[in-house]
């Protein structure tokens, strides 16, 4: 009788070990033993976490946007983004992420315009105005057209006036134009936060020549160093087409990279250790997830991710969305497995 008790607590230990072992093997930590979490959808995208667009036919375009919140007494969230084609941007607010937004006037350049896109606002280290960064056409038309990352400035703590960041020098392009931040074949989409750990602002962004994202570095938010590239089209190119609206967000030492495409269902994850290199394009592709152009923001502890004209499903066309609008809902974190651990990007063992 005590030996079948002996061996059926050594039965369960055993089980109990391999459970352990299968747990531990179904997903992977951190230097500092912490499980690494992967970002998904909490839901699809649908009609109940559209914040921002109508069923009129035709309906309204908005498209890439950013979110930024404001220092009033009583905080409100700003959403800037493409509108009418790119010709202007639009500008909205509201007290809440998910709900009542209002719009405002829209935001005009006052030089020549062909397009605005893709716009990214950030504080300044002092937290006494904003930078908006956007892609911008200067010209006539396109057959002419100087493409650049532009910046506007708002001051004090409301955001509601944006106006020329006049720091640089006069564009030798196109003489009087002094806001330019540095020009390229088609630089858009800009994501710029402060790295706690390089001590410096990043800026990354898409651009056609090479067709790749890329990376530039500041002290000062306001000023850039030379590109380098940190990810070339994802796969399949026949979808994706080109990398843009890309996304990096910094969560527990490892840095999440979102890339859209042409197909406006498909953003695809990467994941590193280091914030200047996300791997192959292909081999360390971390999963796919429905949306376009994601904005990720941080609100109670909670993170949100909001989306713009979406293909509710692959395969729709380049460009082509049938869930018009502006939409936001929770992000949700699961454990990586196994197969997601093994292509993360990890720094060399000091």
């Amino acid at each position: 009788m005590k030996r079948k008790q002996v061996f059926r607590i050594g039965i369960f230990a055993l089980l109990g070990f391999v459970g352990v072992i299968s747990l531990l093997s179904g997903c992977c930590r951190t230097e500092k033993e912490q499980t690494v979490l992967i970002p998904c959808l909490s839901e699809s995208w649908s009609v109940e976490n559209r914040v921002l667009g109508t069923d009129t036919v035709p309906p309204v375009f908005y498209s890439d946007f950013l979110l930024i919140k404001d220092k009033m007494a009583s905080p409100r969230w700003h959403m800037i983004g493409i509108h009418k084609q790119g010709n202007t941007l639009y500008h909205a607010v509201s007290d809440s992420l998910t709900g009542g937004w209002v719009l405002r006037d829209d935001i005009v350049s006052p030089d020549s315009i062909v397009r605005m896109w893709a716009p990214f606002a950030i504080w300044s280290s002092q937290g006494n105005e904003a930078y908006m960064y956007y892609h911008h056409g200067l010209g006539l038309d396109t057959s002419a057209m100087l493409n650049s990352m532009r910046v506007l400035v708002a001051q004090g703590p409301g955001l509601d006036e944006w106006h020329n960041c006049n720091i640089y020098e006069e564009s030798e392009s196109i003489p009087g134009i002094k806001n330019i931040v540095f020009e390229g074949a088609v630089p858009r989409d800009a994501c710029i936060f402060f790295d706690e750990q390089l001590g410096k602002y990043i800026m990354y962004y898409a651009d056609n020549t090479p067709r790749a994202i890329l990376a530039r570095t500041s002290e000062d938010v306001l000023h850039w160093s030379d590109p380098v590239v940190v990810m070339t089209t994802p796969v399949p190119i026949s979808e994706f087409v080109s990398p843009e609206s890309p996304f990096v967000l910094y969560k527990d030492g490892l840095y999440y990279l979102f890339v859209s495409g042409f197909d406006y269902a498909r953003v695809a994850l990467y994941v590193s250790e280091d914030p200047f290199n996300f791997g192959d394009a292909e081999q360390n592709k971390i999963c796919e997830m429905n949306g376009h152009a994601p904005e990720i923001v941080e609100e109670n502890g909670k993170y949100y991710i909001g989306c713009a004209h979406i293909a509710s499903a692959p395969g729709m066309g380049w460009g082509v969305a049938d869930l018009w609008g502006t939409y936001i809902q929770e992000l949700a974190w699961e454990p990586a497995d196994s197969m997601a651990c093994s292509k993360i990007v990890r720094l060399p063992k000091k």
